[in-house]
């Protein structure tokens, strides 16, 4: 089916070092030009390379340390396959270890696959798939497929920077402890990881130089080779061949895992050693304000947005910043930034480079996996508004996240409001509750009244309040930053 594969479009990456600053380690060379390779659309359908598959076994890690909850597993299991559903067919021997799967992040199973003893996949009696093995010579990583935003599809993927850590042995801690399980008692443990990731079609159809192709890109420096499968169009070919029964694709095996984003509270889970980071010499190094002559230099970026939410006294900020800094003895530097339009690459050396970021709730606040440890975010969200998922992002890279609510703008609000056919009496009662909102907001600082994020509020009134600009109170500033000055200067 050569007409339908997709023409490759490699993604070269270079990693030049931030923008200079005294209080950072030396800049590394550049990192080598990353190819994100995606495999060819009948690849799947082909016989897969003449390897030995490894035995059925499912390996499983956990951590006791304090950034990772103890009941949750990170696991890798071997000779699976995955329907076009996304339900995964797993050996019958694994129906007596039901429990580890569950903690393992798996609930969708069926138990379809007999042994392999060495030879092919097969189906137990009565199951009805089609298996293609194509892909026999691949480990799938995750039997989810990332979403398509950019800030939903790094949380999807954050868990799995970690887990491939943890399966592909490059972390090693007396606070991990791991355990192999195989029917015949002959686990092969820590075998090479040969990963494939499934992705939506719409993400590889974007440009080459898109955020999420390129930080694939990144697992593809890595020590073990990483590619991408179009989901939809690798099982619609499925489909096609399979004649009426459900396609799945068989892997030598699955990394999986039930943690999230959420579940990592720093701690330490990604070290400098990280395979992601290392091999994208990706700084891990905690952030240090105060140099070796004793004083105290600080990098700070306000990030700011075109259009909504754009944070409309950036400018007094930023003079309020430095002044703070001078009054204080410090050596504060601030830039006011956008990522709306940014390559991939500035906005890693942004986030590299600051030991404080201040900014808007926003997409690019993506970026925060990239910050050093020990470095700081103050995340401003509009009057009525807070949702994540930035927060989750930013404390499971042990970067100390802050936020604060930008004063209200009533009438956009309410301008807004009228472009939505929202029922007469949820408006009126919007409007009441707006208001009380804002009085309490006006008189205490905080309001815990109004929660416009919530999904049982109407979608009209959700995009409404995340459209508001943003004015904030420099006295809020200040006193974040005071204090982040003390604690670490």
């Amino acid at each position: 089916h050569a007409s339908n594969q997709r023409q490759q479009q490699p993604v070269h990456t270079t990693l030049s070092p931030p923008p200079p600053s005294h209080n950072e380690p030396p800049a590394p060379p550049p990192a080598r030009p990353v190819p994100a390779k995606e495999l060819p659309l009948t690849m799947f359908a082909q016989p897969p390379p003449p390897k030995p598959p490894l035995p059925d076994q499912i390996e499983m890690w956990m951590s006791t340390q304090a950034g990772m909850p103890s009941h949750k597993r990170v696991c890798r299991i071997t000779n699976v396959c995955r329907t076009s559903g996304g339900r995964l067919l797993v050996p019958a021997w694994l129906r007596d270890r039901h429990t580890d799967l569950v903690a393992c992040g798996l609930q969708d199973v069926d138990y379809a696959l007999d042994a392999r003893n060495q030879g092919p996949f097969r189906l137990m009696p009565g199951a009805r798939y089609t298996l293609f093995s194509g892909l026999a010579g691949r480990d799938l990583v995750s039997s989810q497929v990332p979403r398509e935003h950019m800030p939903h599809f790094t949380t999807d993927i954050i868990p799995y920077i970690l887990a491939l850590d943890l399966a592909s042995g490059t972390l090693r801690s007396p606070s991990v402890a791991s355990g192999c399980r195989s029917p015949q008692n002959a686990c092969v443990e820590g075998s090479p990881i040969e990963g494939a990731i499934l992705v939506k079609d719409q993400v590889l159809a974007r440009p080459a130089t898109d955020w999420i192709r390129t930080f694939l890109g990144f697992f593809s420096a890595a020590s073990f080779p990483m590619a991408s499968i179009n989901s939809e169009k690798t099982y619609a070919e499925a489909k096609r061949l399979a004649h009426g029964q459900d396609p799945a694709l068989c892997f030598k095996s699955i990394v999986t895992t039930s943690l999230a984003t959420g579940d990592l509270k720093g701690g330490g889970v990604f070290p400098p050693t990280n395979f992601l980071f290392s091999a994208n010499r990706i700084s891990r190094e905690p952030g240090v304000l105060r140099g070796p002559d004793g004083v105290c230099r600080a990098k700070i970026f306000i990030l700011q947005r075109e259009g909504n939410r754009m944070i409309l006294n950036a400018k007094e900020l930023a003079q309020q910043i430095a002044a703070i800094g001078q009054r204080q003895g410090h050596r504060v530097s601030v830039e006011i930034v956008q990522f709306d339009e940014a390559p991939f690459q500035d906005q890693l050396n942004v986030a590299q480079a600051a030991d404080i970021i201040i900014a808007a709730h926003g997409a690019g606040n993506t970026n925060f996996v990239f910050m050093r440890p020990g470095t700081a975010v103050l995340e401003i969200f509009p009057f009525g508004y807070n949702a994540g998922p930035f927060d989750s992002v930013a404390r499971s890279m042990d970067v100390d996240y802050a936020e604060l609510t930008a004063l209200p703008e009533t009438e956009p609000f309410m301008a807004c409001l009228q472009r939505y056919r929202l029922d007469a009496k949820y408006v009126e009662d919007l409007r009441h509750r707006w208001h009380v909102a804002s009085e309490e907001f006006r008189a205490r600082g905080t309001q815990d009244s109004l929660h416009l994020e919530s999904g049982d509020e109407d979608r009209g009134a959700r995009m409404c309040a995340r459209a508001q600009n943003l004015l904030v109170r420099p006295e809020e500033v200040a006193s974040f930053l005071q204090k982040r000055l003390q604690q670490t200067c």
